[in-house]
This record gives C-alpha cells, sequence and structure tokens, in this order.
C-alpha cells in the first residue's frame, strides 16, 4: 500500500532564524528599560534631597553632644536634642498641632509620628527633671536621649495633616 502513495519528496526545512536586537520590539523594550532606570534616579535623587534635614539634624546633634559633653552640659544636650525634634515637628505638622505640647503629650506626639513608639516614660521624666536635680546617671541619661532623638529623626514619617 505504501507502493501507491506518490512520492512528495523530502521536506524544505527553511534556514534558522538567527537572533538579532535589530527587530523593533527590542528598541521598545530597551527605550522602557533606560526610561525606568532614569525615573528610579529621579526618585532616589528627589528622596535624598528631601531627607537633606534628616542628615543635617543628626549632624546637630552629633556636634552638640561632642561639645556639650566635654563640658559636662548634659541638660544642655537633651535640651538641644528636645527642641530640634520640636523644631522638625512644627516644620513637617505645623505649628498649631505642635507648639503647644509638652511632656506626656509631647512625647506621646512623638511617637505617634513613627511606625514603632521609640520614646517612653524615662524620657519624659528626664526631660521633666532636666533642671531640677544633678546625678551621676545624667551623663547615660543624655546618651539614651541622644540615640532615641536621632532614631526619631531619622525615621519619623511625613506629615500627612495640613501644616498651619
Amino acid at each position: 500500500m505504501n507502493d501507491t502513495i506518490p512520492a512528495i519528496g523530502q521536506f524544505i526545512e527553511p534556514s534558522p532564524v538567527t537572533f538579532t536586537f535589530g527587530a523593533p520590539g527590542w528598541y521598545i523594550v530597551a527605550a522602557l528599560l533606560v526610561l525606568c532606570i532614569l525615573l528610579w534616579a529621579i526618585w532616589v535623587l528627589v528622596r535624598y534631597y528631601k531627607n537633606r534635614y534628616r542628615r543635617e539634624a543628626v549632624k546637630r546633634i552629633d556636634a552638640g553632644q561632642e561639645k556639650l559633653f566635654s563640658e559636662a552640659k548634659y541638660a544642655d544636650f537633651i535640651y538641644l536634642a528636645n527642641m530640634l525634634m520640636k523644631q522638625i515637628s512644627m516644620l513637617h505638622y505645623g505649628r498649631k498641632e505642635v507648639a503647644s505640647l509638652q511632656g506626656k503629650s509631647w512625647f506621646e506626639y512623638l511617637n505617634s509620628c513613627c511606625r514603632k513608639p521609640i520614646f517612653n516614660t524615662e524620657d519624659e521624666n528626664i526631660v521633666a527633671t532636666l533642671y531640677l536635680t544633678e546625678n551621676n546617671n545624667q551623663q547615660m541619661q543624655a546618651e539614651v536621649f541622644a540615640s532615641k532623638a536621632k532614631q526619631w529623626i531619622k525615621n519619623h514619617r511625613y506629615a500627612t495633616r495640613n501644616r498651619s
């Protein structure tokens, strides 16, 4: 039976298609890739400049810590760090909302500006008794307060509320 089927001949296979980036789809992919990289670079740059105040505030705390600790003025340093956080808060969250805060409400407000609370009642007591007592723990308390202030400056969220 196979003898009755006429022979068609051999299949002609086309030559393999060579890979090339000359196809128009690759130009589109390359343009999209360049655009994504450019947008990412712009986002990083904007974020870098937007967070410049954070870097400068941490430098001010470090400089104040170095200067005032060498003079054993721990209360002055705690005051400096607290006022720096107050200035940043007023700038980002509004003067009306922040200026009158003090004591427990101030530290609750600072904690509400971060994802995870940083300050506790001990920090509240440190600021409350800043000038009342001169104790041996003041340097250690000031160092702990400095690290918490730096942590707050680096990690506080941007305001979603209206500034006034």
